[in-house]
This record gives C-alpha cells, sequence and structure tokens, in this order.
C-alpha cells in the first residue's frame, strides 16, 4: 500500500473512530407512560413488562400498591428495587392506595403533589432529576373527573410557565372524551405534543383494537431538539391483560 494509500485508511479510522465515540457519548432516555386504573396487571406482569421495554424513566397512572400477587404498601418499593430504579407515589388523596407511580434510573428531587390547592385538585406528581447534565422536570397528570380535566388545564400550564429554566415532560392520560381541552391549553403554554410532533400520533385504547387516543405525551420547545421517537407499544397486548396500551418517548442527548 503506498503513501497515499496509507493516508487514507487512517483518514478513515479517525473518522469511524470519532463517530464512534459521537455515539458513545450521547444518552439515551426512554420514558413510558401506562395507564393502570382498570387494568388487572399482577406485579410479575408488570415487571416483565417493563424488563422486556428497558425504560429510564415510567409514569404509572393509577397504580394500586396491592396486587394478587404481592400484597401490601411494599409493592412498589419491591418493583424498584427489582428493576434498579428510584420511586415516588402519590395518592390519589391522602391515605389511598392508589394513586400516581414514578420510577426512575435517574435519582429524583423534589417529588411532591402535582397541585396542592384542594380547589383544583388534579391527581398526579411532579419530580425533578439530572440527565447528562439537563435539569428535567416531569409531570403525571391523570385526571379523573371533568373538573379535574379542567383544573389539570391550568395547573399544568402554569407548570409550565414556572419551569422555562427546565426542560418539560408531561406523562398525560384520560378518561375517553376528557383530553382534548387540556391538551389544548397545554399547547397554548408552550408544550409540544410529541407525538403530533413526530407525526405518529396513533390510539391507545382499547388495547385489543384501539380507536381514540386517551394518552399523551408532552414536551416543552426546549426539549424538541432531542427527540428521537414515539411509539404505542402495541406488543404489551400480547404480553398483559392491558385495557390500554403503554406510550414510550425516546429521547437523545
Amino acid at each position: 500500500m503506498g503513501l497515499r494509500g496509507r493516508v487514507l485508511l487512517l483518514a478513515l479510522c479517525v473518522a469511524l473512530l470519532s463517530s464512534a465515540a459521537a455515539l458513545a457519548a450521547q444518552t439515551r432516555l426512554r420514558a413510558v407512560s401506562f395507564d393502570l386504573t382498570r387494568q388487572s396487571l399482577t406485579h410479575q406482569q408488570l415487571r416483565s413488562l417493563l424488563l422486556y421495554l428497558e425504560p429510564d424513566v415510567v409514569g404509572l397512572h393509577g397504580y394500586r400498591h396491592e396486587s394478587p400477587d404481592l400484597p401490601g404498601p411494599g409493592a412498589l418499593a419491591a418493583l424498584a428495587r427489582s428493576l434498579r430504579m428510584y420511586y415516588h407515589f402519590e395518592p390519589v388523596v391522602p391515605g389511598s392506595n392508589v394513586g400516581s407511580a414514578l420510577l426512575s434510573r435517574f435519582p429524583l428531587t423534589k417529588a411532591s403533589p402535582l397541585s396542592s390547592s384542594s380547589a383544583t385538585r388534579v391527581p398526579g406528581m411532579r419530580a425533578d432529576l439530572t440527565v447528562a447534565g439537563n435539569r428535567l422536570r416531569l409531570a403525571l397528570v391523570r385526571p379523573d373527573s371533568p373538573a379535574a380535566s379542567r383544573a389539570a388545564s391550568e395547573v399544568v400550564a402554569k407548570l409550565t410557565r414556572e419551569s422555562s429554566r427546565r426542560q418539560v415532560i408531561v406523562m398525560a392520560s384520560f378518561d375517553p372524551g376528557s383530553a382534548m381541552g387540556a391538551v389544548k391549553a397545554w399547547g397554548e403554554a408552550g408544550l409540544q405534543d410529541a407525538s403530533v410532533a413526530l407525526r405518529k400520533a396513533e390510539p391507545t385504547y382499547p388495547a385489543a383494537a384501539p380507536k381514540e387516543r386517551l394518552d399523551f405525551m408532552l414536551v416543552s420547545a426546549n426539549l424538541r431538539p432531542y427527540l428521537r421517537g414515539v411509539r404505542v407499544v402495541r406488543e404489551a397486548k400480547q404480553r398483559t391483560p392491558a385495557e390500554r396500551l403503554p406510550l414510550e418517548l425516546t429521547i437523545t442527548y
């Protein structure tokens, strides 16, 4: 091989190594939102599904501390421990064993109820975490009545405006016929529907033959450049007796 050939080969190796280094430097964040409000999944079925999906963040709406195969308030802790994730739970009302659960591979800070005012009670929670140096705010929202849906419009819009220095992901799930008012209000507040942004809006309900879109992932404008994918996880209906299908969002920093 001549000198020119060796130089070209060296340049090609450098380019390949640079590309590999760039890929290795990327940080993936895979978020899954799953509504369990009227699901009959056991602890083991839910764990198997999450092991299969390999998420970094999981938002569970309507999560029950007790399940047929793992009764008692330690179910979420056991699930998080088995997945090597941090966790937080916010009951629908104080003392309830049903509410919003958040699992994360990244430490959670400032986890709290979504709204503290009884006049605007919206089932859900909010939490902060840091991913690859990026300050992220998560909000889980599961209105359980028309009044809660209207209140959610204001609560999440306010949270978005207050979070201008953070990137925001909203994981929301609704009852049939109650989603669009809140989603429209959040869009006006600056959030973007990830499925619409990537032209992959798909129904999530009912799981056996989805016709209605009841589950949403919304992101702040400063997170949009990192958005890489969104999908309805249709394989889940083969693995769990689910009423709805999970929604998955992928971000790459």
